[in-house]
């Protein structure tokens, strides 16, 4: 585990620990792209108003659907606001507080279970 990582699990393990579940469960499919691993959430952090937050670029349609033409996918850094705003909408934002180093960590995939 990097030490940025490492961070995000000593900074609040009861934070994290919410976190890491919500997100695992946020999802029951996922999006599969050839030549990819398959991705559920793809997530982003950002600093919006002094705030840091880490959140979901790409959001799956209303049915369960794998194919990633039915996928909504706001990654480009011009659409990051739209994926926060869809976040916020789908209450699928994870706040950070100050702690930007956390909120990375998380959204670097901190989150995952580690083999």
């Amino acid at each position: 585990m990097n030490d940025a990582f490492q961070h995000m699990k000593n900074a609040t393990t009861d934070l994290f620990d919410q976190y890491s579940e919500r997100v695992r469960n946020m999802r029951s499919f996922t999006m599969n792209e050839e030549g990819k691993n398959p991705s559920t959430v793809r997530l982003r952090a950002e600093e919006f108003d002094g705030h840091w937050f880490a959140f979901p670029t790409i959001f799956p349609p209303k049915g369960e659907s794998s194919d990633p033409n039915d996928w909504t996918r706001l990654e480009a850094d011009e659409q990051i606001r739209d994926a926060f705003r869809m976040s916020i909408d789908r209450n699928e934002v994870f706040p950070f507080g100050k702690d930007s180093l956390s909120a990375k960590a998380f959204a670097e995939g901190a989150w995952k279970i580690q083999e």
